[in-house]
């Protein structure tokens, strides 16, 4: 016994250097959503309140746990971006590790568990999204072992059990959590009738169910609303919703690769209702794939099967361990892998790939545009603009990080105005008669090659063109994306430094 536990140490250290390693090729990129989180943190951690402006009962941020953790960095004097770019990469370690748990679970064979975490450690997407700044790899981690902990409960039946605390804490990372909450007790209901099943699964749903509970209606105090400000912002009509939401899916799965699919297949094909460890992955699996269909997928390219990667790669080992029950087999499959990895790779960190935005490539990219462009442009307004100074921009998080300014945020995530017009699908008149009522001091949008970007802006041209004036374009030349910036006639702002 001692050897082994020697030796499961010596994997787990490699595994999560190796893990480490691949993430460090992405440390420099930081996506603009994280300095959202930042700025929330940053002001609760300065005493104004878990808010993205001072004084603004608005949820603009969708983790509160993990808005949550970076303040508590900030208030130990943490950089922000640091910290979180750590928390991370201890999550999705923490992560590998529950992948392996649950795999051991379901096989007898000892290798699969390390070809769950190398599935994992291959991947280029969760080692992006281990830095990028965001909450992804925490949510990941918790429901990982909230799975883990779900089937030893079912093993072990108590009226206290661990999993209906993680998965009641899950609600407070992520509003989704709800859905993982109710999958995790329909696989305690649907098994075979054994009296300890359901004996555990009432006090399970009043344990987790009163955490989840707890949460929800403390946001309808403080917040005024059961969802975050985000959820109103996002809404598209239905027909729009499951046409993205399915491209989302489908892009999903070219990007890990039809064998990746194959190998879900096969694992699926040996799937035992009778195990609890199934029940849940079959459960959680296609009810989030269909959330991510009705909701329309995310503009953050695949963050959000980060959530759910962890138990795919479960279900991939299995399929794996199926197919390749000779050494050579699986050893073709590992140089493959790595291949396909390191092309995934290479193609994320070229500027010059025509699909660099894709996969782990939308976190370079998105970093790099905004280090470009809308960073430079709120340090310089953080140093020339008057602290009172209004700006209207559609990509609010390094813009609203680093020049402290109040933000009319033009997508609607931190203003409850915009998000309700969002909501009601409003027309483009209405937001922008709520812009004129505004009337901010500067505004910032997308300028292309072919000249500025404007969305719901367009109608309100003839208003900005008469009391706007063009001040500054920030952005790599020759890049795709960039911003420009145009001041309000009444105010002198110093010229952009060369």
């Amino acid at each position: 016994p001692v050897r082994f536990s020697s030796r499961g140490h010596w994997v787990a250290g490699f595994a999560a250097l190796a893990l480490l390693l691949h993430a460090a090729l992405y440390w420099p990129f930081t996506v603009d959503g994280s300095f959202i989180t930042f700025r929330v943190a940053r002001n609760w951690a300065d005493g104004l309140g878990p808010f993205y402006q001072a004084g603004s009962r608005v949820e603009g941020h969708t983790s509160f746990l993990w808005m949550a953790l970076v303040s508590l960095i900030g208030r130990l004097g943490i950089d922000l971006e640091f910290g979180a770019k750590v928390l991370g990469c201890i999550a999705t370690c923490a992560t590998l590790a529950g992948t392996a748990a649950l795999t051991r679970r379901l096989t007898n064979a000892a290798w699969a568990p390390a070809v769950s975490v190398f599935v994992l450690i291959l991947s280029p997407l969760v080692a992006a999204w281990a830095v990028a700044g965001m909450d992804a790899p925490a949510f990941a981690a918790l429901l990982t072992w909230a799975a883990v902990l779900l089937a030893r409960d079912a093993d072990r039946p108590s009226s206290f059990p661990p999993s209906a605390l993680a998965f009641g804490f899950l609600v407070w990372v992520r509003p989704e959590g709800l859905l993982f909450l109710g999958a995790a007790w329909l696989a305690l209901l649907t098994g075979p009738r054994k009296r300890s099943t359901v004996v555990l699964a009432m006090p399970w749903l009043a344990l987790a169910g009163s955490i989840a509970l707890a949460f929800w209606l403390w946001r309808w105090a403080f917040y005024g609303a059961f969802l975050p400000n985000t959820f109103y912002a996002k809404v598209a009509h239905v027909e729009d919703r499951f046409r993205l939401g399915l491209k989302s899916v489908v892009d999903f799965v070219g990007y890990a690769g039809l064998p990746f699919a194959a190998f879900l297949i096969l694992g699926a094909l040996r799937a035992t209702w009778s195990r609890i460890e199934w029940r849940l992955l079959a459960l959680a699996i296609g009810s989030y794939l269909a959330f991510v269909i009705w909701t329309g997928g995310d503009v953050l390219n695949m963050r959000f099967f980060i959530h759910i990667y962890g138990l795919l790669a479960v279900c991939a080992a299995i399929g794996i361990e199926a197919l390749s029950r000779r050494r050579v087999v699986l050893a073709a499959l590992i140089v493959f892998g790595v291949a396909i990895a390191v092309e995934r790779d290479v193609r994320a960190l070229s500027t010059s790939a025509p699909s660099a935005q894709n996969g782990a490539g939308y976190v370079v990219n998105n970093a790099r545009n905004i280090q470009a462009s809308t960073v430079p442009l709120g340090k310089f307004l953080r140093i020339h603009a008057s602290p009172a100074h209004r700006l209207a921009t559609w990509d609010i998080g390094a813009a609203g990080y680093f020049s402290e300014l109040p933000i009319v945020d033009l997508y609607g995530l931190t203003d409850s105005t915009l998000a309700q017009l969002n909501a009601n699908h409003a027309s483009d008149s209405e937001r922008v008669r709520y812009l004129e009522s505004v009337a901010p001091e500067f505004i910032a949008t997308y300028v292309g090659p072919r000249g500025p970007i404007v969305g719901w802006l367009e109608g309100g041209m003839g208003w900005i063109q008469a009391n706007y004036h063009i001040h500054s374009i920030w952005g790599e030349p020759g890049r795709s994306y960039g911003v420009i910036l145009v001041v309000r006639n009444d105010v002198t702002l110093a010229p952009k430094p060369d």
